[in-house]
């Protein structure tokens, strides 16, 4: 086998032993136990829930043990729950943004993943789109008003004004069969 590597972690071996004092060859089976730190850690939202749940996953042996801590910013109450390898994000807010790490670690050693979580409620988009509306029709009342003050009339009054409206005129037609000369 040679150098234990965590590959091997799990294989199944035979020991045979034969020896001159034995009547008959012995077989033992084993199972390789190779303890190693874990590695790479993936953080993946969870397929199983409804609600939103990310998993934390690296390679370990013994298994890894799951902290999840946040950067810079505190915990953020009771929206979240860490449970193990496992980060419940209970209600979906603004207060949630920012950086979650998870820490997977055993005797051997540990490993981090981050995850960045940003969340933005559709509520919130409709209200800057009613912002930037509101302050277009102000701009524009503003300007109109600023017109009306400078020139003593509405902008619209002006530009009728200066365009006369005449309908068309009206062009005869011959009845079938005759013609002008």
């Amino acid at each position: 086998l040679g150098v234990p590597t965590r590959a091997a972690n799990q294989q199944q071996v035979q020991c045979v032993v034969n020896q001159s004092a034995l009547t008959t060859e012995r077989s033992y089976n084993y199972t390789i136990n190779i303890d190693y730190p874990p590695q790479s850690v993936n953080i993946t939202l969870s397929e199983a829930s409804k609600a939103t749940v990310f998993l934390c996953v690296a390679d370990g042996n013994p298994q890894p043990n799951y902290t999840w801590s946040r950067v810079v910013q505190p915990w953020p109450g009771s929206s979240v729950r860490a449970e193990g390898d496992k980060l419940h994000l209970l209600s979906l807010s603004s207060e949630l943004n920012g950086l979650y790490v998870c820490e997977a670690s055993n005797p051997y050693g540990r490993a981090t993943g981050s995850l960045y979580v940003h969340t933005s409620s559709e509520t919130s988009a409709a209200c800057w789109v009613l912002l930037v509306v509101i302050l277009c029709l102000i701009v524009t009342a503003a300007a109109l008003v600023w017109y009306w003050r400078k020139y003593g009339q509405f902008l619209w009054n002006s530009i009728m004004a200066n365009h006369q409206f005449q309908a068309p005129p009206q062009v005869e037609e011959d009845e079938p069969g005759t013609s002008r000369f």
